[in-house]
């Protein structure tokens, strides 16, 4: 496909390309950790969430706690507004 042909398509070539790399088995577990945590403790931050994380043995610095936290809750709301769709 030529750069004519995909400016004409209204897309980037590199998107024909790029596959997104799947989260690792830590970072699942990381993540359900995370989501158990915030659903007894809600408003606790990042930073505790790393303190929590880190009593448990996870050695994890605090922009990858802020990272899948936020993954975690971003899909709790879309998970709620499908369900809010629903009634």
């Amino acid at each position: 496909m030529c750069v004519f042909e995909a400016s004409w398509l209204d897309f980037h070539r590199s998107g024909l390309y790029y596959q997104t790399a799947k989260e690792t088995s830590e970072n699942l577990i990381l993540m359900r950790l995370l989501d158990e945590r915030y659903l007894n403790f809600p408003t606790e931050g990042v930073l505790q969430m790393q303190d929590y994380l880190r009593a448990e043995g996870y050695i994890v610095n605090h922009k990858r706690v802020r990272r899948l936290l936020r993954m975690t809750l971003q899909r709790q709301w879309v998970l709620w507004l499908s369900i809010q769709s629903l009634i």
